[in-house]
């Protein structure tokens, strides 16, 4: 994630599908393709996916925010349309590469893989947003509600190791993984209110803050602060003489102890006026320069201190199951959950139909997650039955319709099986 990214993230912050972290053979399009596959040894492949939504946030706010930086009023106004009293808006990103090695420990399957993970998100009021974006102005004489926010943004690294084994009609999965914290930030702001003056000149915050960071901004090239440890836990089990598959997974169960933690709080009534007032509304680099640092304390009459804190992961929970409808087409029902990211629980309903070629496609209809409904596609193909390569994505909607729909996905994969 770039300064300018972060910047634009951090700003909003002060004043606003199927797993595939180890693709195991439990995701329905890849059972029905390695199905085929009778012996095998090794399997090896990566994995990158993309996940970004929000339930008031258009997909062409969200193209401008990260992709362009810059937001025409339009796209400000759609979004202003569709704000709640509470909404939320949440990013993931993962790149991973994983192994398989059958009877490498008799009778057990080794698994190890290497991941890099992303996360942020964050909770907020409308007040919050038309602050931020349109400025202070737009409560000349009145209130802004700024209670009820939070934001967290995370970024680690994980190896992971461990042993899987086959009982008939039921696979179990175990792994511990080690992580190495690369990036940690989280705010709180409670009972928050600002009041601006009739003509504009003047601020008044009320409100309690508590932030954590990493310092980010002021320290080049990255460093590691913090180190953890997780367990990743996965079951199937196929009833007998059919081809249904029940799935359930647990991944990231675990903690990161960061250290050199900059910790500020505050429960406050400040008064602004002048250059300050700008400085809170702007995306410029100034709010992100007088934010950090020495000045904190400064600007939020904050109490400082520096330490050690341990933040527990945003734990994975997956549940499926792929039921047969006729000898080539299957519906697969599943429920995924992240946990402490403002994530609800997701659920999607999809069709796999295997097709000649050795080729499986899927419509997918989701809703949850960090957005409303969703509508995507998946395809993978098994070549040579050597290789396996496959995408899913949730782009459609905001190719088709940006300005009026929220949230997108991708997900690529590709493996070997030799």
């Amino acid at each position: 994630m770039n300064i300018k990214k972060i910047q634009l993230i951090i700003a909003f912050a002060f004043l606003s599908k199927l797993v595939t972290a180890q693709i195991n053979g439990l995701n329905d399009d890849l059972y029905l393709l390695t199905k085929s596959i009778k012996e095998w040894k090794h399997i090896g492949g990566i994995t990158i996916e993309y996940d970004a939504g929000s339930n008031a946030l258009t997909n062409s706010f969200i193209d401008d925010a990260f992709a362009e930086g810059l937001i025409d009023d339009a796209s400000k106004d759609e979004v202003n349309e569709k704000l709640k009293s509470h909404n939320r808006i949440g990013f993931y990103n993962e790149i991973s590469g994983f192994y398989r090695g059958k009877d490498i420990i008799k009778g057990f399957t080794l698994n190890a893989a290497l991941k890099s993970s992303e996360l942020f998100n964050a909770e907020f009021s409308d007040d919050a947003f038309n602050l931020i974006f349109k400025g202070n102005k737009y409560f000349a004489g009145k209130s802004a509600n700024l209670s009820d926010f939070n934001f967290n943004y995370l970024a680690y690294e994980e190896i992971k190791i461990g042993l899987e084994k086959d009982f008939k009609n039921k696979w179990f999965s175990a792994q511990i993984s080690y992580l190495s914290g690369s990036r940690y930030q989280k705010m709180r702001i409670k009972d928050a209110s600002l009041f601006t003056s009739e003509d504009g000149d003047s601020l008044n915050f009320t409100g309690d803050l508590d932030i954590l960071t990493d310092g980010e901004i002021k320290r080049q090239p990255a460093t590691f602060r913090g180190n953890g440890a997780a367990i990743n836990l996965d079951f199937s089990y196929t009833p007998s003489g059919t081809q249904n598959i029940l799935n359930l997974s647990i991944h990231d169960l675990g903690f990161i102890k960061w250290k050199d933690i900059d910790h500020y709080q505050s429960n406050t009534n400040l008064a602004f006026e002048g250059q300050i007032i700008t400085d809170l509304i702007s995306f410029q680099d100034s709010l992100i320069n007088n934010f950090y640092g020495d000045s904190i304390p400064a600007i939020l009459n904050a109490d400082y201190n520096q330490g050690n804190t341990s933040k527990t992961l945003p734990t994975l929970f997956y549940t499926s199951y792929t039921q047969q409808l006729s000898n080539r087409i299957f519906a697969t029902l599943a429920i995924k959950y992240r946990m402490n990211a403002n994530y609800i629980p997701r659920i999607s309903l999809s069709l796999p139909c295997e097709l000649p070629w050795h080729i499986v496609a899927k419509p997918i209809i989701a809703y949850g997650g960090y957005n409303t409904f969703d509508f995507g596609f998946a395809a993978s193909a098994l070549i040579a039955k050597k290789f396996i390569a496959g995408f899913e994505t949730f782009y459609f909607e905001d190719a088709i319709a940006p300005r009026n729909t929220t949230g997108q996905a991708l997900r690529l994969y590709c493996l070997a099986v030799f």
